[in-house]
This record gives C-alpha cells, sequence and structure tokens, in this order.
C-alpha cells in the first residue's frame, strides 16, 4: 500500500481523525496566539522607537518558533497516520524558515523592478557578508522600515502566519512518502479566492506546492494540512465548497473565466464567504444620490492591496495611477479607442491600470457623476434622449473617470451632459484623489469595456441629467 494512499477500516479511521482534529485545533490557537504575541511585541518596540536592527532581531525569534512550531505539526499528523496506517515512514528532513524567507514570499521577491530574474539564493549573503548578484541587491533590501505601529501589528501577523505555510509547504515538498494535502480556511467563512482553491480537498499533491493554489492574498489565513489518505477534518466540507463553485462556475457562463466565476461566488453566496456582495438585480434606485461611505471610500484608496494572480508591484500600478491623472490618459484614451501602434509604455500603463481596478472590489452601492459625451448614447442632441427607452445598453469601451462630487467635473464642449451612474456590490474601481495631480477632482476610475444601462432621465440644480447603471 502507498504511503500517501492508507486506506483504513472505518473504525480506526474514526479514532484517527479525533486524534487528526485535535492536532489540528491545538495549532490553530497556538499559531492564533503566537501571531498576537509577535505582533504586539513587535509593535511595542515600534511604539518605544527601538531600532529597526532590535525589532528586525524580535521578528527573527518570533518567525524560528513559528517555523518550529508547524513543524511539529507535520511530524505529528506524519507519525498519526504510520501509526494507525501500521507502517514504517522513511526519515525526512524537517523543514526550517526564516524571516527572511517569509519576506521574501510576502514581497514578491524583486519582481517587476529592475532587478527581476534575482533567486532567493542570489540576495542571501554568504559566510564572508557578500551577495552574489551582479545589482548587489540583498534580502534586506525587501524588509520594510517600521515606523508605524499599527503598520507593524499587522505586517508581522501576516509574516506568521506565511512562515508557518511556507515550512508546511517545504515539507511536503521534501517528503518521500509525497503526502497529499488540503488548503484549510479558518473560520466558519473564508473568501471567494481561497474557498475556490479549498474545494479539491485532499487532492493536492507535493509537485502542486507551486502555482496559484500556493496563492495568498493579504492577510489570508488559511493552512496547508498534510494526509497521507482518506479521512476527514472538523470544519472544513470540500464537497460543499465544491458545490458552490460549480454553481458559481455554471453561471459564470462559458465564456466565463475563474475572476467571472468568483464574482458569481461572491454574488450567489454572499452570505456564506466573507467578501459577499449584495446581488445587483435586488438593487432599487430613484436616480438619486447615495454618497459612498467612508470605510467604502477607504478600501477604494488602499494601493496596498495585492491579489492572488496580481502581476505588476503596487508602485508600478500608483505610478500608472498617477500619470492617469496628469495627461497620460490622452495617450491611453487614443488606444483604447481605436489608436494603432501604441507605445510598450502605454499598454503596461493599461495593464498596470486594469489590475489595480480589479484589485478594488466595490462592497456597498453608491453613485458618481460624470459629463459624458452624448455620442455616448448614439444620439446629437439634448431632445433625442428623451426618445430612450428604459433598460437600453450602451458600451463604454475606455477607462471611466467619475467623481463623488454631485455633477461630476466640468468638461469643455457643448456636446456633453452630466450622467449619474449607479455603482452595484461586486463591481470594481479606485479611489484616486489621494494620488491625483489634480486635487480636488474626487475620481474613482471605473473599468473599460462594461455596460451602462439606461435608467431615465431628470434634473439636477436645474440642468438635465442622465441616470445610468454600471453593468
Amino acid at each position: 500500500m502507498s504511503p500517501n494512499s492508507l486506506n483504513l477500516p472505518p473504525e480506526r479511521r474514526r479514532r484517527l481523525e479525533l486524534d487528526l482534529n485535535d492536532l489540528y485545533e491545538d495549532y490553530t490557537d497556538t499559531m492564533s496566539r503566537l501571531q498576537k504575541e509577535a505582533g504586539n511585541s513587535v509593535s511595542g518596540l515600534v511604539w518605544d522607537g527601538e531600532s529597526q536592527e532590535l525589532i528586525k532581531a524580535e521578528i527573527n525569534r518570533y518567525a524560528d518558533a513559528a517555523s518550529r512550531l508547524a513543524s511539529d505539526y507535520y511530524g505529528h499528523v506524519r507519525d498519526l497516520w504510520a501509526q494507525y496506517g501500521g507502517i514504517d515512514m522513511p526519515e525526512y528532513e524537517p523543514p526550517s524558515i526564516t524571516a527572511d524567507r517569509a519576506v521574501w514570499q510576502m514581497e514578491g521577491g524583486f519582481n517587476n523592478t529592475d532587478f527581476m530574474g534575482l533567486h532567493y539564493k542570489d540576495v542571501i549573503p554568504d559566510e564572508n557578508g557578500a551577495v552574489h548578484n551582479n545589482a548587489g541587491r540583498t534580502i534586506d533590501d525587501l524588509w520594510p522600515t517600521f515606523a508605524d505601529e499599527e503598520q507593524a501589528l499587522e505586517y508581522v501577523q501576516n509574516l506568521i502566519q506565511t512562515v508557518g505555510r511556507l515550512t508546511m509547504q517545504r515539507a511536503v515538498a521534501n517528503d518521500p512518502t509525497k503526502p497529499r494535502w488540503a488548503r484549510v480556511p479558518r473560520g466558519a467563512k473564508t473568501c471567494a479566492f481561497c474557498l475556490m482553491l479549498a474545494s479539491r480537498g485532499f487532492a493536492y499533491l507535493s509537485e502542486d506546492t507551486a502555482g496559484r493554489q500556493m496563492q495568498y492574498h493579504t492577510d489570508c489565513d488559511c493552512d496547508i494540512v498534510p494526509s497521507w489518505g482518506s479521512s476527514k477534518l472538523k470544519g472544513y466540507d470540500p464537497d460543499k465548497y465544491r458545490e458552490m463553485y460549480q454553481a458559481a462556475k455554471a453561471a459564470a457562463g462559458d465564456d466565463g473565466d475563474w475572476r467571472d466565476t468568483l464574482a458569481q461566488l461572491r454574488r450567489i453566496y454572499h452570505d456564506e464567504v466573507n467578501d459577499g456582495v449584495t446581488a445587483q438585480p435586488t438593487i432599487r434606485w430613484s436616480g438619486k444620490s447615495i454618497p459612498i461611505s467612508a470605510s467604502e471610500l477607504s478600501r477604494l484608496s488602499d494601493y496596498s492591496v495585492r491579489m492572488p494572480g496580481d502581476r505588476f508591484s503596487n508602485d508600478e500600478k500608483i505610478a500608472a495611477l498617477m500619470d492617469w491623472t496628469g495627461d497620460s490618459y490622452k495617450s491611453i484614451n487614443g488606444y483604447l479607442f481605436g489608436g494603432r501602434n501604441p507605445s510598450k509604455d502605454v499598454i503596461h500603463q493599461v495593464e498596470c491600470i486594469d489590475e489595480a481596478i480589479s484589485d478594488h472590489i466595490t462592497r456597498e452601492r453608491f453613485t458618481v457623476d460624470r459629463q459624458m459625451r452624448l455620442s455616448t448614447f448614439h444620439v446629437n442632441d439634448m431632445e433625442s434622449l428623451f426618445d430612450l427607452n428604459t433598460g437600453r445598453t450602451f458600451e463604454h469601451i475606455g477607462y471611466m473617470a467619475t467623481s463623488i462630487k454631485e455633477g461630476g467635473i466640468d468638461v469643455d464642449g457643448e456636446d456633453r451632459i452630466a450622467t449619474r451612474i449607479l455603482v452595484p456590490p461586486g463591481s470594481a474601481g479606485v479611489y484616486v484623489e489621494p494620488i491625483t495631480q489634480h486635487p480636488g477632482e474626487y475620481e474613482i476610475l471605473l473599468p473599460r469595456g462594461r455596460a451602462l444601462r439606461f435608467e431615465g432621465l431628470g434634473a439636477s440644480d436645474g440642468r438635465p441629467i442622465v441616470y445610468l447603471r454600471l453593468l
């Protein structure tokens, strides 16, 4: 019998599962306490104004403890399977993961920088303190500077979790028994992305310790749990997750990709995932302005967000958004609206902006205003707007620069009309006021290639206004 496909008698498997549940509960409880303790300790050092060297030493100490904890848990699970399976498992070398390795993982190495192509071993000093890369980069260049205690607390707690996952990942990859493993979310709810990956159950193999299944977003609380046979883990229901995922995939349609499936997951099961959104058809709207909440505005302007699958650094995306608020919108629009032979810079900016917008999913409904060309609605004059039928949709090829100011931003030209757009939960948009080159416009940038549904006409300050719904 293969050591990674043990099939135990029902009663023996029941007793094994009880022991495995106890082990996992002890592990997650201890890891959670360690995360909190590490975060509080390091944030306290930051508050006291201690040196970065002392802060880093404290982080290293807690990272070592987290790696030992994860390695011990892996070994205990392995021993239980050997005991109940009645087999002897070969020796293996327990892994040890450092804080440096976790920082490399969290920061994405030097990808999307001038030094991309460097590997982790290239930036680790040897016994003489020298690094072996032409750029002279070291792992210290990736470490953040801890100047804010709240930022330190959050970063360190994420780092401890990352150390635990990397330790489990390394153990699975190096174990000669080649155990299967599952991505197990903690708590009653998880996000749509993690649910998708958790739906596979204990189906991942050691060679799956790379790729999307090993991507983790900021604040992700998923664990890697190994298994050497058929068993169940209390609180982890991959069959339910799989049914939810398949329903969402069907709703996304044959042309939908995995991102479309996740969008449907958030809508269909909005009460069962922690990033769920209210389904769009339930929203009724009179055309009145719906102000965006302060918390939603804060979320849409959090440029530190990184989502699984992101290709570009946060700095690249911020730079592209800043350029957009300057003059680059002209060349970008020229490209999006049919221009030929765009420069590499323009294509790069568009890709960065696309990713920045898709990183920010709306959770609440709100309205934004914008001055739009009459040609958007396939009319030449104001009077023709009254002939439009409610429910008619209009494609918008480019990005939509909107404002949370009622009436939008005045734009020169007689062929424009004020519009108010209802942005439903589950849409995407990024608030660029904190980084704009033109403060006071309060711009929310909406994605390109979206449709707008005509909801009717009204008046604002004595001027006509078109009511639209973002689809």
